[in-house]
This record gives structure tokens, sequence and C-alpha cells, in this order.
């Protein structure tokens, strides 16, 4: 049996982590029941339970193309080899660093239904840009389908009761 659908849509980019930066984007979605998780947990059921062929090809683009200096998997304090700088019951804040740019992606909970994702990234090389703008249109593919299976990962797991 399929899950409740569950739609992320592009919002305008609010999050004032992200406000001095090259280029952000911010995609929400909102679940029928309350989620009851941290955004931390949110965005982990969005990246972590995705099929393992986008985890790779992620783990591949970030590593290979952006060259982010990211922690094995599994190091404790990182999500993905992202280090996770801030972590409360309002937002999520993970940070990578390469010779070409500075991301952070901050997963913020709008209300008891909502939470958006912000990617925000300072290019800090001219290549920077140059290779976003190879990387920016998968990325812009595949984040929105990331954060409906983190906001439907609650409804069909019964962790939004």
């Amino acid at each position: 049996m399929a899950g409740p659908r569950v739609r992320a849509s592009r919002t305008p980019v609010t999050e004032p982590l992200a406000m001095e930066c090259d280029y952000a984007d911010a995609f929400g979605a909102a679940a029928t029941d309350p989620d009851l998780r941290t955004p931390e947990e949110w965005i982990r059921a969005g990246f972590e339970q995705a099929p393992e062929i986008v985890r790779r090809v992620i783990r591949l683009a970030q590593v290979h193309v952006l060259r982010l200096r990211l922690a094995p998997l599994d190091a404790p304090g990182h999500l993905l080899g992202w280090r996770v700088v801030t972590s409360t019951p309002a937002v999520a804040r993970l940070e990578a660093r390469s010779p070409l740019l500075d991301g952070a992606l901050v997963a913020r909970r709008v209300d008891a239904h909502a939470t958006v994702l912000t990617t925000a990234l300072r290019f800090t090389r001219p290549a920077g840009r140059l290779t976003w703008l190879l990387v920016g249109p998968v990325h812009r593919a595949i984040a929105p389908r990331l954060v409906a299976r983190a906001a439907r990962s609650a409804q069909t797991t019964g962790l939004g009761r």
C-alpha cells in the first residue's frame, strides 16, 4: 500500500542563516498529521531513507564534483558526511566545505505540519559558481523529492501522531 501523497514545492528563501550567500533555494512540504520529529530527524529521514542509488549519486556529486570534504557516512555528529552544527527542536543546520564553496543545509520547522529545507552556498572561487551551474539543476530536481520523502515518512511510520 502506498503512503499518503505529499508534494514538496519551491518556496521563497526566508532562512535568516542563508541571507548572505551567493546562492540559496528552499523547498517545503506539509504533512497531513503533525510531525513530532526534530528537524534533524526529519532531514535524516529524507536523505538516509532515499534509495541507495540516489544516495550514491548525491555523495558522488558532492565529493567528486563539488569537492566537498565530507566525513565518513557513519561519523558521529554528521549526517551523510555533513557536520551537524545546530540541532534543536526548531532547526537543524549542516555544513560542509570544499575548495570551491562553503555549503549549508538548514531544516527549519515552520509549524507542527511543515518543515522547509534551505540550501545555501557561498562560492569561494569562480570555479565554484561554474560548477554549480552544472550541479544546480540536478539539485533542484532531487531536493524536492527528498523533502517530500521526509514529510511523507512521518505519515507512513506513525511518527506524526
